[in-house]
C-alpha cells in the first residue's frame, strides 16, 4: 500500500486526553473486543469508535463525553436500509458530519456496504447515499474540511475509486486502473488517499 502524502496536523494547544479505560461489556452487554478509530463530534460531547470483535463483525460505538470520561454509550444496529439489527453486521469507518450526525459504512452481513447516518444516541439510522446514485460497495466516508462535501470510495467499477457527495449529486474524483482508499481531503484544497502498489 503506497501512501500518496502525510500531512503533520497542527495543534493550537496541547489536545486533551481522554481516557476510556472500559469494557464495552459493561456498557453493552454481549459488545466485546478492541476498541479503534475513535473520532469526536466538533463539539467534542460525543466520541465514535469501532469495536473489533475478532469474528469479522465491527460494531460502531457511540459514546458520551462529560467531564473527560466517557459516560455511556450505545450501539446502532442495522436491519434493514433504515433500522439496525442482527448479528453479523459490520459497521466502519465513522466520521462525524457538521449537524451532529455520524456517518459509517454499514453491512448487514452480505458484504454490501452501504453509508448511512445515525444520531449520537444510536436512533434511526439511514441510508445516505441512495443504490442509484452510487452502486457498488461504498466505504471510508470523510467529510471535507468545508462541511459540506463528503468523500467515500465505490467498488461499482470494480476497483476502489473515490467520489464526492455535494447536495445529493455524487461525481468521480479519482479513478484509475488500481483500488483507492482512505481518501482525506487537505484543508488547502486536494486529496489525500493510499493506492493499492500495483507490484
Amino acid at each position: 500500500m503506497l501512501i500518496s502524502l502525510l500531512v503533520p496536523l497542527v495543534h493550537a494547544a496541547p489536545p486533551t486526553i481522554v481516557e476510556a479505560n472500559l469494557t464495552t461489556e459493561s456498557f453493552n452487554p454481549g459488545i466485546n473486543g478492541h476498541a479503534e478509530a475513535p473520532h469526536f463530534s466538533a463539539d467534542g460531547k460525543y466520541i465514535s469508535f469501532e469495536v473489533n470483535q475478532l469474528k469479522d463483525v465491527r460494531q460502531l460505538m457511540i459514546g458520551s463525553i462529560e467531564a473527560g470520561l466517557l459516560t455511556e454509550t450505545v450501539a446502532p444496529k442495522l436491519g434493514s436500509v433504515n433500522a439496525f439489527s442482527g448479528s453479523d453486521q459490520v459497521h466502519a469507518d465513522s466520521t462525524w458530519h457538521p449537524s451532529g450526525l455520524v456517518i459509517f459504512a454499514g453491512s448487514e452481513g452480505k458484504n454490501d456496504y452501504r453509508l448511512f447516518t445515525v444520531s449520537p444516541k444510536g436512533e434511526s439510522p439511514a441510508a445516505l447515499v441512495p443504490l442509484k446514485s452510487a452502486p457498488g460497495k461504498l466505504t471510508f466516508p470523510v467529510m471535507a474540511p468545508n462541511g459540506q462535501t463528503m468523500l467515500f470510495v465505490s467498488s461499482a467499477t470494480g476497483k476502489g475509486d473515490i467520489y464526492r457527495y455535494d447536495d445529493g449529486v455524487v461525481k468521480p474524483l479519482v479513478t484509475s486502473p488500481e483500488t483507492e482508499s482512505y481518501p482525506t481531503a487537505k484543508l488547502t484544497g486536494g486529496v489525500v488517499f493510499t493506492r493499492r502498489d500495483p507490484t
